[in-house]
């Protein structure tokens, strides 16, 4: 945080889903009052230098409205605090790194965004090794409690190595760097091991796209190197290590090939939030139930503890209709601008990558883990940023009129 005051400013927008992700396997050192001032002291800096940032999407100033008027309902403030004051940064944030793009050139965005990218997958890694190192694993998702570790990482902590994996690898292909190879490397290998079965394949999809940039006729002697290479690695990989074992273990364990979609709860809760709503009136379809109390409190209880997963239903109940309307609103006019300033080939993949992503985290949850939204609406206004080109040419222009002004002087 301290860095990010001293020297990224307003760019600092693009970092903070590495202090969210940190947040989220950390020990707590120090309140979480202290944390949620210094996040609220940064974002203040950002909107200072963007005061006008709401005028690019309106919708993300009225939910904000909305789900603090909400907040009046709630019973018990204290145990929704940080998820609401979370969830209120992402709105504002969406419109905010719109406004940042835009002053920049794709090239300085980009070292930005897959620096923010790289710290993500160094942290990860560094987790990794200590957990694995230490035998520290609380959470023992899906029964893992041997082999590669991912300490107190759990479930949709794990939806933003998937963008930030995405990000470091277009940074690679503009520009060679062996850390950010080697981040790529081992990151790709623990994901494949982590059963996250929608951070697995995004990943996958964001290599494969990657892939895809270099598939042309002037780059197509790189696109058969770079494939040539990650071949040779894997290989070395599963030939050296029990990577492929504990990966056949893992998926065996957690049955993926015999779940079906139909007998997937997230599936179910549409027809439970309706019901609720329009059949037993359990609750106003137009407040929802709670803001962020989903908990034994839709489907009559019928799935306990488990609250619900899927975004829509999720602000449904939380915010009612009226919520739901403003926040597809709110993302659909992001991706909207976004598709107006599609250009370049890379803007259209980048685009089709965070259209992907943000459709399939919607469908499995849970857009309160910020950092993973965070980071795809960030990288969602990559097109809005200027043409390295059109910078160089303000450059020059800039230098022309001075030096113009100079020989007029020197006449003088």
């Amino acid at each position: 945080m301290v860095y990010l005051f001293l020297y990224k400013k307003e760019k600092a927008l693009l970092f903070l889903p590495v202090v969210f992700f940190a947040q989220s396997f950390i020990e707590n050192t120090v309140p979480a009052s202290i944390h949620a001032v210094l996040v609220l002291l940064l974002m203040l800096t950002v909107i200072d230098k963007n005061v006008l940032f709401f005028h690019r999407n309106i919708w993300s100033f009225l939910i904000v409205i909305w789900f603090s008027f909400l907040l009046m309902y709630v019973r018990d403030i204290e145990p929704i605090r940080s998820v609401f004051l979370n969830v209120t940064l992402l709105f504002v944030a969406i419109p905010l790194a719109m406004s940042i793009f835009s002053k920049y050139t794709k090239e300085e965005m980009l070292k930005e965004l897959s620096l923010s990218g790289a710290f993500i997958l160094g942290l990860f890694l560094l987790n990794v090794m200590f957990s694995t190192a230490f035998n520290y694993s609380p959470t023992e998702m899906y029964g893992i409690k041997s082999g590669i570790l991912y300490g107190k990482l759990y479930a949709t902590d794990f939806n933003v190595l998937s963008t930030a994996t995405f990000v470091v690898l277009l940074r690679v292909l503009k520009k060679y760097n062996l850390t950010y190879v080697v981040l790529l490397i081992f990151s790709v290998a623990f994901i494949m091991l982590t059963m996250r079965r929608s951070v697995m394949i995004l990943t996958m999809l964001g290599l494969g796209m990657g892939l895809m940039l270099k598939l042309d006729s002037e780059n197509i002697k790189s696109f058969f190197m770079i494939i040539f290479v990650a071949g040779f690695v894997g290989f070395v990989i599963i030939l050296n290590t029990s990577f492929m074992d504990m990966f056949i273990e893992r998926y065996e364990a957690r049955k993926l090939d015999e779940r079906e979609l139909k007998g997937e709860h997230r599936f179910a809760e549409y027809e439970m939030i309706y019901r609720d709503m329009f059949v037993y009136y359990d609750y106003s379809p137009w407040t929802g139930y709670e803001l962020f109390n989903s908990a034994h409190n839709y489907g009559k209880g019928a799935f306990g503890e488990r609250s619900l997963h899927s975004d829509v239903t999720n602000l449904t109940h939380a915010s009612g209709i009226p919520g739901l309307i403003l926040y597809v609103l709110l993302v659909t006019s992001a991706f909207v601008t976004s598709f107006r300033n599609l250009n370049t080939k890379w803007d259209n993949y980048i685009f089709l990558f965070c259209l992907g992503s943000f459709i399939f985290y919607t469908v499995t949850g849970r857009y309160a883990t910020i950092s993973s939204h965070w980071m795809i609406f960030a990288l969602l206004s990559y097109p809005l940023a200027m043409p390295d080109e059109e910078k160089k040419d303000e450059q020059l222009s800039e230098k022309e009129e001075v030096d113009e002004v100079h020989q007029a002087e020197y006449s003088l």
